[in-house]
């Protein structure tokens, strides 16, 4: 996907869906894909996205935001404070050892109030981390929030070398997986 491709995704991608949720009455559903949200939301559950005032957005929500390529639900850890800062928040997934990089505010579709239980729908509760994933998240929320709010360029580029390293794990892990695979006999 060429870069015009995906500014197009980032910029048209929310409004649309914007659009469709206040179509709907202010709410639509979706289904979560992933354990990024760890006990809280499990994986394949049925989730209820309201939409929501920037306004009345609070830490601990879980907000739905556009990204690239897909939509990510986590729960909101910081919002930013300064002039700069201000157009940005930091999401964290629950089940996640680091914070998202900070995402621009504009890109938040709506909230995740509800989901799908085999009970009815159920209001989402708290984070529940273990100590610590919870002290990798701090970390990760202090240097991210930090350097938002001296500069926003410093803290997405922080963002970008931590996405880098989060990754390359799993690619070692591949890599090693597919040699040893490789002298298996079939």
């Amino acid at each position: 996907m060429s870069g015009a491709e995906t500014d197009l995704l980032e910029t048209e991608c929310p409004t649309f869906l914007r659009a469709v949720i206040a179509a709907r009455g202010g709410a639509m559903e979706s289904v979560l894909q992933g354990r990024s949200m760890g006990a809280a939301i499990p994986d394949g559950t049925r989730i209820r996205i309201a939409s929501a005032n920037a306004d009345t957005w609070q830490k601990c929500r879980i907000v739905v935001c556009a990204a690239p390529l897909n939509l990510i639900a986590h729960r909101i850890v910081h919002l930013g404070q300064g002039s700069a800062a201000r157009v940005f928040l930091i999401t964290h997934g629950d089940g996640n050892w680091l914070c998202d990089a900070p995402i621009l505010r504009t890109s938040v579709l709506g909230e995740v109030r509800e989901y799908l239980s085999e009970n009815g729908w159920r209001i989402v509760g708290p984070a529940r981390l273990r100590p610590f994933r919870q002290i990798t998240m701090l970390s990760s929320r202090f240097v991210y929030a930090t350097a938002l709010e001296w500069s926003p360029a410093l803290a997405l580029g922080i963002g970008r070398i931590l996405n880098r390293l989060r990754v390359a794990p799993l690619g070692v892990w591949h890599r090693i997986a597919a040699k040893c695979a490789a002298y298996v006999r079939h």
